[in-house]
């Protein structure tokens, strides 16, 4: 990287992006990331076309496999854009703060792991952890969107059913995404968890990771400072039931999801006993063989 794709770079990523400077860079560069990231600068513009339907009125028009396939990936990918920027704030905003990447990439890590388990019964191979880093350098580093779902397919042996999803097509863009466009999905992981949490065939460890990465970690991959907040002070205030082996995690999240509507006001938004339990039946229907 030259000095002056360096100073550029640092620029944009402060908020002040120069297209003259950007089309300079990507007529100087020759490494293929540096030019691919300048393009991006110079096509970047806010606000993602989404169909927050998927996960809202429609989540149920759609087979389970599919839906459940969708909700994953979007948190997934949206989870390594978290991750990517995290890595460029660093080298550009915080130079001297990159022992602090490894920190976001194992959690990445972990994350993966943990949902792949629960939710799709994966049992990790050693060659799979060995090989899960070269995942990392092509989706996070090197920006292949594709190579997290070749791993899933190719790796793992998860049974994909789809093509593509519209994350996958807006991977690039997900750090944009407002509140109101991924809300939806991440509640609906955070439900579909929870019906592999209660369920007797689950992993215990991967239960347990799950039970950590809640209490601990999981709040940091929500780009949204107030939902932040919402979900620190209800992890802290429900600590001890969400680390309890006992408890009914789809009755734990019904109550967390109503308390989260009613903190922040949301109208006419209150989640149903009847609702839960459509959401519920046709989110087991994905655990079928």
């Amino acid at each position: 990287m030259k000095l002056e794709t360096y100073h550029s770079f640092r620029q944009a990523f402060l908020g002040a992006n120069n297209p003259v400077a950007m089309s300079h860079i990507a007529a100087l560069e020759k490494d293929p990331y540096l030019i691919h990231q300048t393009k991006l600068l110079l096509s970047h513009m806010r606000g993602v076309p989404w169909n927050v339907e998927h996960y809202t009125s429609q989540f149920r028009n759609a087979p389970a496999k599919q839906r459940l396939e969708e909700t994953l990936l979007i948190f997934l990918l949206h989870s390594a854009m978290v991750v990517k920027q995290e890595i460029f704030n660093r080298t550009f905003m915080k130079p001297g703060s990159n022992d602090v990447n490894h920190v976001w990439v194992m959690l990445f890590k972990q994350c993966f792991e943990t949902l792949t388990t629960l939710l799709y019964k994966v049992k990790w191979t050693t060659d799979n952890h060995k090989n899960l880093d070269m995942l990392v350098l092509k989706l996070i580093y090197q920006g292949q969107c594709r190579a997290l779902r070749d791993f899933m397919k190719d790796e793992l042996h998860i049974p994909m059913v789809t093509h593509t999803t519209q994350a996958e097509m807006y991977f690039e863009k997900l750090n944009e995404l407002h509140i109101s466009q991924m809300g939806s999905s991440f509640w609906r992981l955070l439900h579909w968890v929870a019906e592999a949490m209660d369920r007797p065939d689950r992993d215990e460890v991967a239960k347990q990771s799950w039970r950590t990465l809640m209490t601990y970690s999981l709040y940091r991959f929500l780009i949204c400072g107030v939902c932040r907040m919402h979900m620190q002070t209800i992890v802290t205030e429900l600590k001890d039931q969400l680390k309890s082996v006992t408890v009914s995690n789809r009755e734990l999240w019904f109550n967390i999801h109503n308390k989260v509507n009613s903190i922040i006001a949301k109208p006419n938004t209150s989640y149903s006993k009847s609702e839960l339990a459509a959401d519920a039946e046709f989110m087991v229907q994905a655990f079928e063989e």
